[in-house]
């Protein structure tokens, strides 16, 4: 059974496998579509243990996703409301999706830099490497 936390070296793994999935998806459907959100609830799955492992709530991988929402509801009344220019010269979509990718990559990067708990905490006990095991 997998536990509740993940190591570094186990989300760093993670991170280039979800990569992989998005290239491969990319090039076999082009953008956008089912697979993108497959790529969403795996990065979803990947911040909550790699949250646990530093001791934190699991919601705070919600983050990454709220400024992407908000960022779409700005597109959203940009095209109804009129245009709304964030940086002069600038389109707002390009903006916005720059914006929301900057967020998830910066967390995506605090998350694998951050040392997790040595210890067990309340998540449970430390993840096991698989150097450590013995069969």
């Amino acid at each position: 059974m997998l536990g509740q936390r993940v190591s570094r070296k186990g989300y760093w793994i993670g991170v280039g496998g979800v990569f992989a999935m998005a290239l491969v998806s990319a090039m076999l459907f082009g953008h956008g579509g089912t697979p993108i959100y497959g790529a969403a609830a795996i990065w979803l799955w990947l911040f909550r243990r790699r949250l646990h492992d530093i001791g934190e709530s699991g919601w705070w991988a919600l983050t990454p996703l709220a400024v992407g929402f908000a960022m779409g509801v700005l597109v959203f009344l940009d095209r109804f409301k009129g245009p709304i220019l964030l940086v002069p010269g600038l389109p707002l979509e390009t903006a916005a999706v720059g914006l929301a990718m900057l967020v998830h990559f910066a967390f995506a990067v605090w998350l694998g830099a951050q040392r997790g708990d040595p210890e067990a905490n309340r998540y449970g006990p430390p993840p096991v490497l698989l150097q450590n095991l013995r069969l």
